[in-house]
């Protein structure tokens, strides 16, 4: 097979076409499509990174979306999430009060992933806390940390909040 086009829509981002150009000459159904590509771009990113843009750090892309965040935020958690191609990775979140379609009492703003590639497996949960003390500390709030060994079906913070005096 001759990936020239599938590395540049791979290093481009371009995943949702590198997707359909995939099975389109490959076949296969879309979980195979899914594993081939990340094994596909891990490999570039090991041994090609310069053909990759560099990703801000994730302490200016959470500042930055946490300004846009209005009101009082309650906390700033830290949630497991993962997928087959990029192994487990942490998001966090800015959780302000106003009901959502996530929770009838509350609103939770993505601030940034944290993945491997950012700091590797290990140092996840470290860089997490850190960030979430620094954030916190800027808008008064609370933080949740991640749970160890990971795990996406953790109750979040909002499970265990306090109600509200009447």
């Amino acid at each position: 097979m001759d990936w020239t086009e599938l590395d540049a829509l791979l290093c481009q981002g371009a995943y949702i076409s590198a997707l359909s150009t995939y099975r389109a000459e490959v076949g296969g159904d879309l979980h195979e499509a899914i594993y081939a590509l990340g094994q596909r771009g891990d490999y570039l990113r090991e041994t090609q990174p310069e053909r990759f843009p560099k990703r801000p750090a994730p302490a200016l892309i959470a500042r930055e979306n946490l300004q846009g965040v209005s009101g009082r935020i309650c906390v700033i958690e830290a949630v497991w999430d993962g997928d087959t191609v990029h192994d487990w990775f942490l998001v966090l979140v800015a959780v302000s009060e106003g009901a959502s379609t996530s929770h009838a009492r509350y609103t939770e703003t993505w601030l940034c992933n944290i993945t491997q590639r950012d700091v590797g497996q290990e140092s996840l949960v470290e860089l997490a806390i850190e960030l979430q003390h620094q954030l916190a500390a800027e808008r008064s709030a609370e933080i949740k940390v991640p749970v160890w060994p990971p795990d996406d079906e953790a109750p979040r913070w909002w499970n265990a909040a306090p109600l509200p005096l009447a």
